[in-house]
């Protein structure tokens, strides 16, 4: 089984920019497909 991920681009409004959301989704996204998934 291969164990790799590749993530696209996210976009998020302007107000959410710089609030650590886009890397808290992406944390979420890896560690549900690294665990629940594999």
């Amino acid at each position: 089984m291969r164990r790799q991920v590749e993530i696209g681009s996210t976009w998020l409004g302007r107000a959410w920019w710089g609030a650590g959301i886009n890397r808290e989704a992406k944390r979420l996204l890896l560690e549900h497909a690294f665990t629940e998934l594999a």
